[in-house]
């Protein structure tokens, strides 16, 4: 009789060993992968912005506009070339819900390891300040690539604000520096 306990005891042993050592696998499985299903494929960050009147050549007048640089990083560097999409909602920043616009990259835009989003957005509404979100998305505007960004931009009346978008020779001019000058050899 005192065999078969011992034998029952090792059979029961290592069955808790087995079970308890399963669970620990279950357990560190799902939290991968809830870990996973989070982890953002894209880093967004802000980079500039403002709220503020300027001439706008499509109304031929001066309008309202924001204007928002956001810097891009890949953590997922197999998104690399593809085809995305991003997406600025704009909300009155009184806590109004409802969005007073939202603008995207109509035909989408290519991933590289890291770049610039660029939004210059016309608000025909005129509140004192606006909040912003910002977000890389797939190309149909569907999932969610990155992170959100949140701003907001108290409305500068200045008469003459210069908008943070001029182009020098094809380049932002807010990123002119001597990194980004081209080699004359």
């Amino acid at each position: 009789m005192n065999i078969n306990l011992k034998r029952n005891y090792r059979k029961a042993t290592i069955l808790a060993i087995l079970f308890v050592g399963s669970v620990f696998s279950l357990e560190n499985s799902n939290y991968n992968f809830v870990y996973s299903q989070t982890e953002e494929k894209v880093k967004l960050e802000p980079f500039m912005s403002q709220f503020i009147t300027r001439y706008d050549p499509v109304k031929s007048d001066r309008a309202n506009v924001l204007e928002i640089i956001a810097n891009y990083t890949l953590s997922d560097k197999s998104l690399m070339g593809s085809a995305v999409n991003a997406k600025l909602t704009v909300f009155d920043s009184n806590g109004d819900s409802a969005p007073l616009k939202v603008t995207d990259y109509p035909d989408g835009f290519f991933l590289e390891e890291e770049g610039l989003i660029v939004f210059n957005s016309v608000i025909d509404d005129s509140p004192d300040s606006v909040a912003a979100n910002v977000v890389i998305t797939d190309l149909e505007g569907k999932a969610k690539l990155s992170n959100g960004i949140n701003l907001t931009e108290e409305f500068n009346n200045d008469k003459d604000q210069e908008s943070i978008l001029r182009l020098e020779d094809g380049r932002l001019a807010v990123l002119n520096t001597e990194d980004s000058q081209e080699n004359d050899d």
